[in-house]
C-alpha cells in the first residue's frame, strides 16, 4: 500500500497574496528611485543655475569698474556714459519700500548699448546651455534656440541717490537666473528672449512656470582719475 505524502503545497489564494505582496514593494522601490533621479536632476540644475549667476555678479562688478563717480578732480559721474548694463537704461529707480519697489527684470545686453550676441559670445550672453555654457540667444526675438537652458535677467535701482565724494551712488543689482520647472517639456518658446515678459514669470510657483535662483549685489562707483 503507498503511502500519502503529508508535504503540503501553496494554494492559488497564497501564491496571489505574495504576488501582490511583491509588485506592492517593486512599485514602492521604483517610485523611490524615480524620486532619487528627480532629485539628482534637480540639484545638479540648481548647482549650474547658481554658477551661472555668479557670473553674471562678476560680468557687473567688471563693467562697473569703468565707472567713476564726482571727486575733486572730476565733475561728472561716468556710469551713464561709461559701462554697459549700469547705465540709465538699466538703472532708472530708487530701491525703497515707499512706495513699494517692485523689480523690473530683463534681458542683459538687450538695452542700449545693445551687445552683439552672435559669433563667440562667451562672457556677454544671457542664453547658457545645461552646462553652463554661453549660447548666442538666436536672432528671432520670438522663439529660444535649442540647447537654451538657463536665462539670466537682471534688475536694478538705485541705493543712494546722493553724488558726492564722501557718498558716491550705490547700484543694487539682482541677478536671477531661471529655467524650465519641467524637465522634458517644451518652456514657454519665448522664455529667454526679447519678446518675453519676465517681469510677469512665475518662478517656482506652479508646475507649468520655472525654476530660478537669484543673488544680489550691491555695486559702487570708483573716484579714480
Amino acid at each position: 500500500m503507498r503511502k500519502v505524502s503529508s508535504a503540503r503545497g501553496y494554494t492559488m489564494v497564497e501564491v496571489a497574496i505574495s504576488m501582490t505582496l511583491f509588485a506592492i514593494g517593486a512599485a514602492a522601490v521604483v517610485a523611490m528611485e524615480r524620486t532619487s533621479v528627480q532629485g539628482d536632476a534637480d540639484a545638479r540644475q540648481q548647482d549650474v543655475a547658481t554658477q551661472v549667476a555668479f557670473d553674471w555678479v562678476a560680468r557687473l562688478q567688471r563693467d562697473a569698474l569703468n565707472w567713476k563717480t564726482v571727486s575733486p578732480t572730476r565733475t561728472t559721474d561716468t556710469r551713464d556714459s561709461n559701462t554697459t548694463y549700469l547705465n540709465n537704461n538699466y538703472v532708472n529707480v530708487t530701491c525703497g519700500t515707499s512706495p513699494a519697489y517692485t523689480p523690473t527684470f530683463v534681458l542683459p545686453g538687450t538695452l542700449s548699448p545693445v551687445v552683439a550676441l552672435s559669433g563667440n559670445v562667451d562672457g556677454r550672453s544671457y542664453a547658457f546651455d545645461m552646462f553652463g555654457h554661453d549660447r548666442p540667444p538666436g536672432s528671432t526675438s520670438t522663439v529660444t534656440p535649442p540647447g537654451v537652458v538657463y536665462c539670466a535677467e537682471i534688475s536694478e535701482c538705485f541705493q543712494d541717490t546722493a553724488v558726492s565724494p564722501a557718498t558716491p551712488k550705490l547700484v543694487q543689482a539682482t541677478v536671477r537666473v531661471i529655467w524650465p520647472r519641467k524637465i522634458g517639456s517644451a518652456p514657454d518658446p519665448s522664455f529667454c528672449t526679447s519678446a518675453s515678459s519676465l517681469a510677469a514669470v512665475d518662478v517656482d510657483g506652479g508646475a507649468n512656470t520655472y525654476h530660478g535662483v537669484s543673488m544680489t549685489v550691491l555695486l559702487q562707483g570708483g573716484m579714480g582719475q
